[in-house]
């Protein structure tokens, strides 16, 4: 099966179950904070690595984003 993931998650998949996701990365965020709490202004200051912590919700299988990358065939 082709991988539908072409745009945040290209080329993912979970190495367990196969899902296409949706994934839970861990990632770094920059966030506008003022005394009344955080706000994230827009996607872009949002960013991971394939370092990051990468979870599949489908079957709890844990590992790296670079994990999750199906090799190109």
């Amino acid at each position: 099966m082709k991988n539908p993931n072409e745009n945040c998650l290209e080329g993912m998949r979970c190495p367990q179950c196969k899902s296409f996701g949706p994934f839970l990365i861990s990632a770094d965020v920059l966030l506008s904070v003022s005394d009344d709490g955080a706000v994230l202004d827009d996607f872009a200051n949002m960013e991971w690595e394939d370092s990051n912590d990468c979870r599949c919700p489908a079957c709890d299988h844990e590992g790296v984003v670079s994990d999750f990358r199906e090799s190109p065939s």
